[in-house]
């Protein structure tokens, strides 16, 4: 198993349903947030891997960027 494998196995990945749900967005709301051609476009947003046919987010990096997001409209 090559060392990007271990890695990837270590880390949770959710699917497109699943962070919709967890995070309670849409997923065209989603799609626009790494789409650079949409108004909703976010540089920021973590985008997806693509692993044949599924496409998968890495929890870590949503989570990241959803707490930062939250501790900056706290203040």
């Amino acid at each position: 198993m090559s060392a990007v494998q271990t890695a990837m196995l270590k880390k949770k990945y959710l699917t497109t349903d699943e962070v919709c749900r967890v995070y309670s967005i849409g997923r065209s709301t989603l799609y626009q947030k790494i789409s650079e051609h949409c108004k909703g476009y976010d540089e920021t947003y973590p985008t997806p891997i693509k692993i044949g046919r599924s496409t998968l987010w890495c929890d870590e990096r949503l989570e990241a960027y959803y707490k930062a997001k939250f501790d900056k409209d706290e203040r």
